[in-house]
């Protein structure tokens, strides 16, 4: 993967004086350089690579009259468009172009048809851009934007900061598996084809193996409390990775070839509908995918989103869990059902920050989370305690609703990955995790965290 692109003018040797003047013969030359050394090659005209993608061809401008144009290292073009400029490289080999008076923003798709037009240049999730140069950041936008290319060229300037340091910029998207309101997809089918059962939206008091087959959808009479449930799980799975170069979104996929199709994605995590074995509430699949797990989740919410005894009517256990009756019958079942599904969103996408943690895997570039799973409480041959003793983590193992007891260090509550608790520390990474994202999400293992 080309690290580095330029292109040069050389002007070739000129004969000697007395056989007279002639014309210069300039040679256009195209260079990479990558892990394995620079390669050069001859151009039959002028070129100003801007952009990679992902295929290795280029994006920038030819010719003497500068239009915009996709071309390779042997410099044939494969297509041009006048009075543009390449501005981000797209999933699929895209690009996003403003013209030269800078009034319009279009999209072209691979082959270089023009495909639409934003109302200005878009704005990626990169809240965290890595800042070398300049202190400078890139504000957010909630309408949906293509995803960018996985090359190190694939916006001008190398990053979204504009630093001129060429970085990948990764991607992490949630899907919700299945054909139903609101879903991405069958996970069972292209471009995901993974073995993940289809969620819905439903509701049954006390989740269990034994019961989800008869639990109530929702999703038609109360599509807001869907609308609530995915707001929340995206809201909490982006302040996750908020301090971090990658951008969080709901998962998307593009063309490749005649008919297949591929996520833009590189990190995945999928609600699915499953009740895992093991009652877990997620569960990673392989490198850049995981599972997250509707039904746990939702038995845990019911208890995050309780009360103590004494707090609340008397239920007969000293914790009671949040179990309205479904259809609701008053305000106050209403009100209970819009705080539960509140929490679930919220334990759905923390659930699933936790999940992108085991996506990292010690390898030349990538570094792994020291701290994934803490916690003396959990059940393995030989637990060990979170950094600093600090429980109130994403890399905390357990999922379960009960609230976290401060002075136990063996406590497996993990209330605060639902709700946000008075004089509770909000859920965050422990530092040795922090650094390691850091390092990942840049693909340099020695990045400095201090």
């Amino acid at each position: 993967m080309p690290i580095g692109l330029f292109g040069y003018p050389d002007v070739a040797p000129q004969p000697s004086i007395n056989a007279g003047c002639v014309a210069d013969n300039t040679v256009n030359y195209l260079s990479t350089i990558s892990g394995s050394g620079v390669n050069t090659s001859t151009l039959p005209f002028a070129a100003l690579p801007v952009l990679q993608r992902d295929d290795g061809t280029f994006v920038g401008y030819s010719g003497d009259n500068g239009d915009m144009a996709a071309f390779d290292l042997s410099g044939n073009v494969e297509w041009s468009a006048s009075n543009y400029s390449p501005q981000m490289v797209t999933a699929g080999g895209g690009v996003i172009a403003q013209s030269a008076d800078g009034t319009t923003t279009a999209t072209f798709d691979a082959n270089g048809n023009a495909t639409g037009q934003f109302p200005s240049l878009p704005s990626y999730s990169w809240k965290a851009a890595y800042r070398i140069a300049a202190d400078q950041t890139v504000e957010s936008v909630a309408s949906p934007i293509p995803s960018l290319d996985s090359t190190y060229a694939a916006v001008e300037g190398g990053n979204l900061t504009g630093s001129s340091t060429s970085v990948i910029h990764h991607e992490i998207g949630l899907a919700w598996c299945g054909n139903g309101y609101s879903e991405t997809g069958l996970c069972t089918q292209s471009p995901y084809d993974i073995n993940g059962t289809s969620v819905s939206f439903s509701y049954i008091a006390n989740p269990g193996a034994s019961n989800i087959n008869t639990a109530q959808d929702f999703s038609a009479a109360h599509p807001d409390w869907v609308g609530t449930i995915q707001a929340n799980a995206m809201k909490a799975l982006k302040t996750a990775f908020a301090n971090f170069p990658v951008i969080v979104e709901t998962v998307s996929s593009h063309r490749t070839g005649l008919s297949g199709q591929e996520p833009d994605q590189d990190h995945i995590v999928y609600v699915v509908g499953d009740w895992p074995n093991q009652g877990q509430t997620g569960e990673n699949i392989n490198l850049g995918a995981s599972f997250v797990y509707y039904w746990p989740i939702m038995e845990s919410a019911q208890t995050a989103a309780g009360y103590a005894k004494g707090q609340g009517p008397d239920c007969g256990e000293n914790w009671c869990d949040l179990t309205p009756i479904y259809p609701p019958q008053t305000q106050a079942d209403t009100a209970a059902f819009q705080k539960l599904v509140s929490v679930l969103g919220t334990g759905i996408g923390n659930t699933a920050a936790h999940e992108i943690g085991h996506q990292f895997i010690q390898s030349n570039d990538q570094v792994l989370l020291p701290y994934m799973d803490c916690g003396l409480g959990n059940n393995i041959p030989n637990p060990f305690a979170c950094e600093n003793n600090d429980n109130f983590v994403y890399n905390f193992f357990s999922g379960s609703g009960f609230p976290q007891n401060p002075s136990d260090p063996s406590s497996t509550g993990a209330q605060f990955k639902y709700v946000q608790i008075p004089g509770v520390p909000l859920i965050h990474w422990g530092p040795s995790e922090v650094c390691a994202l850091k390092r990942d999400f840049l693909d340099n293992p020695n990045v400095n965290c201090n």
